[in-house]
């Protein structure tokens, strides 16, 4: 079963009713919907077209003979309030619309948006969406409100562990920093710096150690941790003010973390799988971005793996993390009729 761990939707059924304190804005050239949050000068980005649609979903998976989606909503989008109870209220409207969006459809599964200025407030919501049928949940890489090393975040680290409910780590902006704008940097240097950022500082946090069990995965790759660990844990140990941060080896914490394969590159998805197991690896592809990529899919064998090893990364592992055995059953059972 080929299962694509990171892909998005933002329904449009959320952006035609958002709460109170948000206003709903659309184009047609470019056909594009989004939401203005009172306050704010900024308008923020909008949805294209593709990421407002199942159909084009359904278009790519045709395409890449992928089985599943993993749909989460966009970053840049549930960042927008800059109110905790707005943007609990904000999340709540979207993860309706996603279970919604999805319902019936077993080509699919869906994480939710989490409000990521309120710890307590995004265990809530995660313990709201996962009886709802979320299969986890995406977090923002980085909160207005601080970094993921907060100890306001401990509650959802608590629910997510508790539930089973992986976190999938991704960066995004609502109002993207100023020097980022230009050159479309943003997305190029801001979005792995980012990932590497809230993986660095769950590390200061101690979480790994504090919730073994907790599923993080990180998106394009980890950004530059598999690649940094070592300078990391340095700096670590060597700076009096982090005496007593994690003490984890950078082979530890990096097998802690899970990873997709957006990097663009056959090479560096199998240097990645070779530095942290194929075990920690998730296919994915962050459609529909104009920045998606469908390597593993498109072209398998790039990645030089076993039979079984490039099965647990196109699929297996995703069935795990996420809980997917029943609809991997259904896949099989299906194939077989």
């Amino acid at each position: 079963m080929r299962i694509d761990a990171h892909a998005h939707l933002m329904p449009p059924a959320a952006l035609d009713a958002p709460p109170v304190g948000l206003r709903p804005w659309a184009t047609a050239v470019p056909d594009e919907a989004g939401v203005t949050v009172d306050g704010r000068a900024w308008r923020g980005r909008g949805a294209a077209a593709a990421l407002r649609s199942l159909e084009a979903q359904r278009a790519f998976q045709t395409e890449h003979a992928i089985d599943l989606s993993v749909l989460a909503p966009w970053v840049d989008m549930v960042k927008g309030p800059r109110e905790p109870a707005l943007q609990a209220r904000w999340c709540a409207v979207i993860n309706g619309a996603l279970g919604a969006a999805v319902a019936g459809a077993p080509e699919f599964a869906w994480l939710a948006a989490l409000p990521d200025l309120d710890g307590g407030a995004a265990a809530a919501a995660l313990e709201e969406a996962v009886a709802a049928g979320a299969v986890g949940a995406m977090l923002a890489a980085t909160s207005d409100a601080g970094t993921l090393a907060r100890p306001a975040l401990d509650p959802l680290w608590a629910a997510a562990e508790r539930l089973g409910a992986p976190l999938f780590v991704h960066p995004g902006e609502y109002e993207p920093a100023p020097q980022l704008r230009a050159g479309f940097m943003v997305n190029l240097v801001g979005n792995p710096a980012d990932t590497t950022l809230a993986a660095a500082t769950l590390l200061q946090a101690d979480v790994p150690s504090r919730f073994p069990s907790l599923q993080v995965i990180l998106a394009h790759g980890g950004g530059f941790l598999p690649w940094q660990a070592h300078r990391i844990a340095t700096g670590f140990a060597r700076r009096a003010e982090l005496e007593g941060v994690s003490r984890l080896a950078p082979e530890d914490f990096l097998r802690w973390f899970l990873y997709d394969t957006v990097l663009f590159d056959a090479d560096a998805c199998a240097r990645l799988i070779d530095r942290v197991g194929d075990d920690r690896v998730l296919a994915g592809t962050d459609a529909p971005f104009l920045m998606r990529d469908a390597i593993p899919f498109a072209a398998p064998e790039s990645l030089g793996l076993g039979a079984e090893a490039l099965a647990r990364v196109l699929g297996g592992n995703a069935v795990r993390v996420f809980g997917l055995h029943d609809r991997q059953r259904s896949h099989c059972t299906t194939d077989l009729d």
